[in-house]
């Protein structure tokens, strides 16, 4: 890490480090957003591919239902966001 922080120190000025970078955030934000997308069909779905979607039928009630109740309880109580990822996953044992 010591070496990178010298690295971008002489290199802080340089227009191509710095579009190197801004091509870097972006690629990174496409991987997190890929990934987010594919944790969510996982869950609600139980499939990775949307083309395996037929209808609105195939779509899990439950996690649904944990899901809207994880986010209410998010929006309305100062409960800690880790905190209320271990609730769901304690519900979802419970109920799975």
């Amino acid at each position: 890490s010591l070496t990178l922080y010298r690295f971008f120190q002489k290199h802080k000025d340089s227009k191509y480090v710095f579009e190197i970078l801004n091509g870097l955030k972006s690629s990174s934000l496409g991987l997190i957003v890929a990934a987010s997308i594919t944790i969510v069909l996982l869950a609600l779905f139980n499939t990775s591919n949307l083309s395996e979607i037929h209808s609105i039928a195939s779509i899990d009630v439950l996690a649904v239902v944990i899901f809207l109740l994880i986010m209410i309880l998010n929006k309305k109580t100062r409960i800690n966001p880790m905190l209320l990822i271990v609730l769901s996953g304690i519900i979802g044992f419970i109920v799975y």
